[in-house]
């Protein structure tokens, strides 16, 4: 079983901080006064019905979306409606929901990508060749283009070019969105070692994932998202992952 055992030394301060935050895209506002903390050293999973505001979250934490109220706060930064290219060099990476990969580049060539905000080219280099190797599944399709690539497969290279950005803070969305089960347990055993690797170096997490079950398996922190507003917001084990469902689903 390839459960993370829950963070406990986390610290106190929190690395990205919104306060009374609500968040547009044009007029139409999607979510409303929430207030979410990430300390360094922990994984915070966003879960919630889809509709919920949960990808409108993280892309407000990035400037892909405008925030239009309240604060952001990122390791004592202000980040409210930054743009978007500033989030690499700020320690920010984003792993979206239908990965984004380029569709003609290899799968070592999407992993090259996600260094491109650091400046030491041989230590980039040393953190794709130790993503390939420590991954078959990326090993696999390390020469293969995108385009051909599986979903799985697709979402393992995504991860690994999120981690060869070095963040801080690692965004993810929805990285078990269409795949097969099989799939699923493939991409959360790659998510749960990055996890651990990352929180060694005192970085943060953000989760998004409709799957609670898996998601309950790597977080510390749960936030439960429904129409716009957090209806829940603890550390993992409050509440089971059957009650957290029927805070969205009744």
């Amino acid at each position: 079983m390839w459960v993370r055992a829950m963070t406990t030394d986390v610290s106190t301060a929190s690395l990205l901080h919104l306060d009374a935050v609500s968040v547009a895209y044009g007029e139409t506002v999607v979510l409303r006064d929430l207030t979410l903390s990430v300390a360094p050293g922990e994984v915070l999973a966003v879960v919630g019905p889809n509709g919920a505001g949960k990808t409108t979250l993280l892309n407000g934490i990035v400037g892909l979306a405008s925030v239009v109220a309240g604060s952001v706060t990122y390791d004592s930064r202000n980040l409210r409606n930054m743009r978007p290219e500033r989030a690499g060099g700020m320690g920010i990476a984003y792993v979206p929901q239908g990965r984004w990969l380029f569709p003609y580049a290899s799968g070592t060539m999407n992993l090259w990508s996600g260094g491109y905000p650091r400046r030491d080219r041989r230590a980039v280099d040393r953190d794709v060749k130790g993503f390939l190797s420590r991954w078959p599944v990326a090993q696999r399709v390390s020469r293969r283009n995108a385009n051909v690539m599986s979903g799985g497969e697709q979402q393992v290279v995504a991860i690994g070019r999120g981690l060869v950005a070095e963040p801080r803070l690692l965004l993810i969305d929805e990285p078990s969105l269409g795949l097969a089960p099989v799939l699923v347990e493939e991409v959360f055993r790659v998510l749960t070692e990055i996890s651990g690797g990352l929180l060694e170096k005192n970085a943060a997490i953000i989760l998004v994932e409709q799957n609670v079950n898996m998601a309950l398996e790597i977080a510390d922190h749960v936030c439960v998202l429904a129409a716009g507003e957090i209806v829940h917001d603890g550390r993992r084990g409050e509440l089971p992952a059957s009650q957290i469902g029927d805070l969205y689903l009744h």
